[in-house]
């Protein structure tokens, strides 16, 4: 898609509809609904009328299980209640993870600020820099809790997606050598501002 979209974005239509058919009942307007004006969306309603549209494409496996900001980390949890059973964990903005035998295996972490709370924000890059770190550590936790879990840690490839308004970076964490977390930095795009932005589309589903 992204490639026939280079040479004429006209052409991505028929595409984009038969991905919206594929999809199921629940989420057949995902793409092609009209985006209003977003900028100012509060952070809840970003998620779910910007972010999520984009990314529930590419978790349609109906074994996979998502979780938002309301829900604790049960990797986060693990590592902190090793100190003192009853300290609670992280919570990320988005999960995914696939439940096996009782325990959640998580395949990617984010966090996410709306562009509203990025233009507001006074100190953007002091923010940046926290959400990157937080990123950072709970997909160091994913790693450790599989590694208990029993999967060996060459094995092991965690997704983060941060979100800082409509721009999206994608990371990947592995721990192929010992004692070295290696945070990653995939690539980067761009997230729909309103109906006129659908251009930006083809090089989010590349990078994702």
């Amino acid at each position: 898609m992204a490639q026939i979209a280079s040479e004429d974005f006209r052409k991505c239509r028929p595409l984009l509809r038969k991905w919206q058919k594929d999809l199921d009942n629940n989420q057949e307007d995902l793409i092609l609904e009209t985006f209003e004006s977003m900028q100012g969306l509060k952070e809840d309603s970003f998620v779910h009328e910007v972010f999520e549209p984009v990314i529930r494409p590419f978790i349609r496996n109906i074994n996979f299980k998502c979780e938002w900001s309301t829900d604790v980390l049960e990797a986060s949890v693990h590592r902190k209640r090793k100190f003192d059973p009853i300290l609670q964990g992280r919570k990320a903005d988005f999960s995914v993870y696939l439940p096996i035998r009782g325990n959640k295996f998580y395949l990617l972490a984010s966090e996410i600020k709306s562009a509203d709370f990025i233009l507001s924000n006074g100190n953007k890059i002091a923010l940046e820099d926290w959400d990157i770190v937080k990123l950072g550590n709970e997909m160091k936790d994913i790693i450790d809790k599989c590694i208990y879990d029993g999967i060996k840690s060459n094995d092991l490839i965690i997704c983060g997606l941060l979100v800082e308004g409509f721009q999206c970076r994608l990371f990947v964490m592995d721990l192929k050598y010992e004692a070295i977390y290696r945070m990653i930095l995939l690539g980067k795009f761009y997230l729909p501002r309103d109906s006129s932005d659908f251009g930006v589309l083809p090089t989010s589903i590349e990078r994702l």
